[in-house]
């Protein structure tokens, strides 16, 4: 800093004239920018080195959130060994998860066909990743396994609910094909299988059509809605 200062005849007008004027500023920050060097640690640079992760512990954080394009990020960084090394073992879990996820497991039943579904649901509650489809019925538990080129088929006739519905409705407007209105569009699909939750999110009109919450356009084209003769 002091040999800034001792050579500030070489530097540009503007810039001469601001270190001039702010001197004890900059010199201020020159002080408060010097790193602490002597501070005591309780560890040493082995501790702190990367890897000894659980991928199943990470797996479940990210699914946790519906973290998914961190989750592939973070298993590509792992794959290739930019994270260091995993633990030697893996953490077991809990006996209470362990619990919860044998009992959900239990109560599903994995249905025939796709229309098994529809049949006994007038809400089915949909997931999908690349070209696979699982179409669930909330109050039954019955789940069928289908390409999401079925799946989007069958929304012709039944309106779906789920999470992130939208990239559903531009796969199809994608190919030109039409699905009904969602079941629902502002809250969880967990509401999907009660009463009251249908009540609380069917639109005010049956004339208006569904509204991308992210825009202002309406989606006419994409979606269409049953004609209720009177």
């Amino acid at each position: 800093m002091d040999d800034l200062y001792a050579h500030l005849g070489d530097l540009t007008p503007k810039l001469r004239e601001n270190l001039a004027t702010f001197e004890e500023r900059a010199r201020n920050n020159e002080n408060v920018m010097l790193l602490i060097r002597d501070v005591p640690l309780d560890f040493t640079l082995h501790d702190i080195t990367l890897g000894g992760w659980n991928r199943s512990e990470i797996d479940a954080f990210f699914d946790r959130f519906e973290m998914n394009q961190m989750r592939t990020r973070f298993g590509q960084l792992m794959k290739e060994g930019l994270l260091g090394d995993a633990g030697e073992t893996s953490s077991p879990l809990s006996e209470a998860t362990v619990a919860k996820k044998t009992a959900t497991a239990a109560t599903l039943k994995v249905a025939k066909s796709l229309d098994e579904v529809l049949a006994s649901t007038t809400r089915p509650v949909v997931a999908f990743r690349h070209t696979r489809a699982a179409v669930l019925d909330a109050e039954k538990g019955l789940v069928a396994l289908c390409d999401l080129d079925d799946a989007i088929d069958a929304f012709a006739r039944v309106a779906p609910c789920g999470h992130d519905l939208k990239s559903l409705y531009r796969t199809a407007a994608s190919d030109e094909r039409v699905m009904l209105e969602p079941a629902m569009t502002r809250r969880s699909w967990r509401s999907c299988s009660t009463p009251t939750a249908a009540a609380t999110t069917s639109p005010k009109s049956r004339n208006d059509s569904w509204v991308n919450p992210s825009s202002t356009r309406r989606r006419r084209s994409l979606i269409r809605r049953p004609v209720t003769r009177r």
